[in-house]
C-alpha cells in the first residue's frame, strides 16, 4: 500500500451491475443461431413507438418456436433472448431491475406486461369500448372494423359476444341503425348472436371484395357527348340497387304472409287451448320493421337522385363548353374567303402592277463614272 500513489488509495471502482435474470445452468450448453438473433433484433420493443407488450410477447414466442436447440428447454432460450428484443425505454427498465429478481419466464413476462400495460391503461381502453360511438362520416363497415381493433388492443376485456354487439349497435347513428335493420330484414337485435355477427362480417367481406375489384379494373377515359345523357353504367347501377331493395321488400312481405298461413294451419289442426296468438304484436313488429325499411329506401333514393342531378349538371357544363368552342371555331371560319383552305397561298395585296425594284439613281451614276 505504501508503494501506491496516494490518489489510488482513495479511488473506489463501483462493481458492474449484474443481470436481473438468473439464467439456468443449461444456458452454457448451446449457442444462439445467427438467424434467430437477427429475427429477434428485427422485432425490438421500445415502449414508445411499439406500445403493445402483448403483441411483442406473442411475436417473440413465435420466433423462438421456429428454432430448436436439441435437448435445451425453451425457457432457457427465452430468458437469454428476451433482453435482446428490448431497446430504448424498455431496455432501460430491464437494466434497472435488481439483480436476480427474475428466475423463470413466467416472472419475466408478468413483470414486462405489468410495466407496459398497467391497470390504468386497461381501464381506459375498456372505457373507450363501452362508450363506443360512430364517427361523423364513418361507414358501417369502417365503424365495425374500428370496434374490432379496439377489442384487440384491450387484452383480457372478457366482454361476451352479445355485449359487444349491443354496444356497437347502440353506438351507431340513427341513420346507420335503420340501414342495419333493413339489411337484417327487421330489428337487428332480434337476430341471434351468430346471425348478427355474421351479418357484420359479411359487410366487411363485401367491402374488401369490392375494393379488390376496383383496384383490378383498368382506368378507362371516355368522352361524354351531349346527346348521350347520363352514363349508362351509372344508370344500370342505380336501377340494380332499386331492384335489389324491391326484391328485399317483396321477400319480407312473402315471409310474413307465409308465417301467418302456417300459424292459421297449425291453429286449425290443434285441439288444445294454447295461448292465443298475438296478431297485434306481430303487426306492430312488422310496422316497425317496415318503417325502418321505408326510411332506408327513402334515404337511398334521395342519394341516387342527388347523384343523377350531379351527373346531369356535369353533362350540361360539358355541353356549354363544347358550344363555346364551336362558336369560336365558327368565328374564325367566317373571316376566311369562301372556297379557300388555311394552307392556300394568299395573293399579294399590292397586286400584279407593282414595278420591279430600281436602285437609286445616285448609285448608278457613281458606278458609271468608275468604269468610264
Amino acid at each position: 500500500m505504501d508503494d501506491q500513489p496516494m490518489w489510488a488509495a482513495d479511488r473506489v471502482v463501483a462493481p458492474t451491475p449484474g443481470s436481473a435474470i438468473t439464467l439456468p445452468a443449461t444456458a452454457n450448453e448451446f449457442a444462439i443461431k445467427g438467424n434467430h438473433l437477427t429475427l429477434v433484433k428485427g422485432n425490438q420493443f421500445d415502449g414508445r413507438i411499439k406500445t403493445d407488450p402483448h403483441k411483442h410477447v406473442h411475436e417473440f414466442l413465435r420466433i423462438c418456436d421456429m428454432f430448436k436447440y436439441r435437448d435445451t428447454e425453451n425457457e432457457a432460450v427465452r430468458l437469454m433472448m428476451f433482453p435482446l428484443s428490448l431497446t430504448g425505454d424498455a431496455k432501460t427498465w430491464l437494466d434497472e431491475l435488481s439483480e436476480g429478481t427474475i428466475e423463470n419466464w413466467n416472472e419475466l413476462r408478468t413483470a414486462f406486461i405489468s410495466r407496459f400495460f398497467p391497470p390504468a391503461l386497461f381501464d381506459r381502453l375498456l372505457g373507450e369500448i363501452r362508450t363506443f360511438s360512430q364517427h361523423e362520416g364513418e361507414t358501417l363497415t369502417d365503424a365495425w372494423l374500428r370496434m374490432k381493433e379496439m377489442l384487440r388492443n384491450c387484452h383480457g376485456h372478457n366482454l361476451p359476444k352479445g355485449g359487444i354487439i349491443k354496444i356497437f349497435y347502440h353506438g351507431l347513428s340513427e341513420t346507420t341503425q335503420e340501414a342495419l335493420n333493413a339489411a337484417a330484414g327487421g330489428i337487428f337485435l332480434y337476430k341471434t348472436l351468430n346471425q348478427a355477427y355474421q351479418l357484420l362480417e359479411d359487410k366487411v367481406l363485401l367491402k374488401l371484395d369490392w375494393a379488390k375489384n376496383q383496384k383490378s379494373k383498368p382506368i378507362k377515359r371516355t368522352i361524354a357527348f351531349a346527346d348521350k345523357g347520363p352514363s349508362k353504367t351509372d344508370t344500370e347501377k342505380i336501377m340494380a340497387r332499386m331492384d335489389a331493395m324491391t326484391m328485399k321488400m317483396d321477400a319480407q312481405y312473402k315471409e310474413l304472409h307465409s308465417e301467418r298461413n302456417d300459424y292459421n294451419r297449425d291453429n286449425y289442426r290443434s285441439n288444445t287451448d294454447d295461448k292465443p296468438y298475438d296478431l297485434q304484436r306481430q303487426f306492430n313488429d312488422f310496422m316497425k320493421a317496415q318503417q325502418s325499411t321505408n326510411a332506408f329506401v327513402k334515404e337511398t333514393f334521395m342519394d341516387l337522385k342527388a347523384q343523377l342531378e350531379t351527373v346531369a349538371k356535369n353533362h350540361q357544363a360539358s355541353i356549354q363548353n363544347l358550344e363555346t368552342k364551336f362558336d369560336r371555331l365558327a368565328e374564325k371560319q367566317s373571316g376566311r374567303p369562301s372556297g379557300s383552305l388555311p394552307s392556300n397561298t394568299q395573293p399579294n395585296p399590292r397586286g400584279n402592277n407593282s414595278k420591279a425594284y430600281q436602285p437609286p439613281q445616285s448609285c448608278n451614276e457613281h458606278v458609271n463614272d468608275v468604269f468610264t
